[in-house]
């Protein structure tokens, strides 16, 4: 998995901070 993103990381990783700044935001602002 991480060599995957390690050869497309042009790509991949504005895909996976995206993913992890949303998982910490909804983390912080809990949905009531």
């Amino acid at each position: 998995m991480v060599h995957y993103f390690l050869e497309g990381g042009a790509f991949m990783w504005p895909i996976l901070l995206t993913l992890i700044f949303g998982l910490g935001f909804v983390m912080k602002e809990p949905t009531h």
